[in-house]
């Protein structure tokens, strides 16, 4: 099995993903937020994501899709998880997004699947099963 670290580096070209002149994969903004949520995998609770790091995709965050084997997912879609590691070669067979490849996003302290890696033109993206995550709520202090 092929297993790459993710950070914020695109594992293909070398670069620091660009999140400026995107047209499908938006940051969303969040203002005063005094709750925070951590997302864990629901299975060994590492750290994998937050909402901070959400994005929209074709205009969402959420989507739900059907995969060939008749399996139906409920996905978020997060600019990155640095709690995930990539596995696989890209795939453009089957993705859910037209123009993006897909590897599987595993958690990196389990290995349990969470989700995909999406890799466009100039764009990348996490779709993490929501059903595999867990959250853990903690109060940012403001000084």
């Amino acid at each position: 099995m092929y297993l790459l670290q993710l950070r914020h580096k695109d594992r293909y070209t070398g670069r620091t993903s660009r999140m400026a002149g995107m047209n499908r994969v938006k940051k969303e903004k969040k203002f005063g937020l005094e709750e925070h949520r951590d997302l864990l995998c629901k299975n060994c609770k590492n750290r994998i994501t937050s909402p901070g790091e959400t994005v929209t995709v074709d205009g969402e965050h959420l989507h739900t899709f059907t995969n060939p084997e008749g399996v139906t997912y409920r996905i978020g879609c997060y600019v990155s998880a640095v709690g995930c590691i990539i596995s696989g070669l890209p795939n453009l067979e089957d993705s859910w997004f037209n123009g993006f490849c897909w590897d599987f996003a595993l958690c990196s302290s389990c290995l349990t699947h969470l989700g995909w890696y999406y890799l466009g033109e100039g764009e990348s993206f996490f779709g993490l099963i929501l059903d595999r995550l867990t959250t853990k709520r903690y109060h940012h202090i403001r000084r």
